[in-house]
């Protein structure tokens, strides 16, 4: 009987000392657990810290990308205005040289056609004064006059005159619309009239009126009002009337069906009643 309490008593020992080596580990367990569950916490903290920054980076990285865009859209505009102002600056010039080239020859000639004019009148005044006193003039005049066609050169000498007169004239009015278009001494802000450089683009583009195989004449109707002087640059606002026009003559340069060609069309350039300040 003792000896059954005795075995009883050294397994309970062994229980207890069972018990708290299992409870020391449970404990270790534990306490790992939590410092466990502690480093998961701080790391999801710390993982959702940098989802939330990266979130900020991307979404400040795509409107970067958008200015960047947008920064490039408008110097590629700005690229295009610029070559465009220095074409229509170059071309303004270019007119302004050949007008003045054209000038000089032309008005020598302008100068000289009144004289030229009084020279033949007077030369075929004394040929007729010479037919009229004398008619019967040696064989040799007489067969000269007839080669030549001396009746013939009467008549038609003034009217080349009067027409090489009408030929300097256009040549002088296209001189005056070149340098009322390029306007390279003009370059500053200043009143002016538009008709005037409306009138000068105009003839410019006289050339494009004309018909061609694949579209009729163009009519020209200019119907102003009584417009004061608008305050702008002279020299790009005679190049904007042109860029205006030559749009529809370009377009209208596309094929166009044969059914549609002698229907009219119109293109209209209005200005409005009341312009903005």
């Amino acid at each position: 009987m003792s000896s059954d309490i005795a075995d009883l008593q050294m397994r309970l020992q062994q229980l207890e000392k069972e018990h708290r080596i299992l409870k020391k580990k449970w404990e270790r367990s534990n306490a790992t657990c939590l410092q466990l569950e502690e480093s998961t916490r701080k790391k999801e903290s710390l993982l959702r810290q940098i989802i939330r920054e990266l979130k900020e980076s991307q979404a400040t990285l795509e409107i970067q990308r958008r200015e960047l865009e947008q920064t490039l859209t408008d110097l590629k505009g700005t690229q295009t205005q610029l070559i465009q102002a220095e074409k229509m600056s170059s071309l303004g010039q270019l007119m302004a040289g050949v007008a003045h080239e054209i000038n000089n020859p032309v008005n020598f000639i302008y100068a000289n056609l009144g004289y030229m004019h009084q020279y033949a009148k007077n030369l075929l005044r004394l040929v007729q004064l010479y037919q009229t006193h004398y008619l019967n003039p040696v064989h040799e005049i007489q067969t000269e006059a007839e080669e030549i066609d001396l009746g013939f050169i009467q008549t038609d000498f003034p009217k080349i005159l009067d027409s090489m007169q009408m030929g300097t004239d256009r040549i002088l009015q296209i001189v005056l619309s070149l340098r009322n278009f390029s306007r390279t001494d003009e370059s500053d802000f200043k009143a002016v009239d538009i008709h005037e450089g409306i009138d000068s683009t105009l003839l410019i583009l006289q050339h494009r009126w004309k018909d061609g195989p694949d579209r009729p004449a163009i009519e020209v109707t200019r119907d102003y009002g009584n417009l004061p002087l608008v305050q702008c640059y002279p020299s790009q606002l005679n190049q904007a009337f042109m860029n205006i026009w030559l749009m529809p003559l370009i377009h209208w340069k596309k094929p166009v069906p044969s059914k549609l060609i002698n229907k009219p069309r119109k293109i209209l350039t209005e200005l409005p009643s009341r312009l903005p300040l």
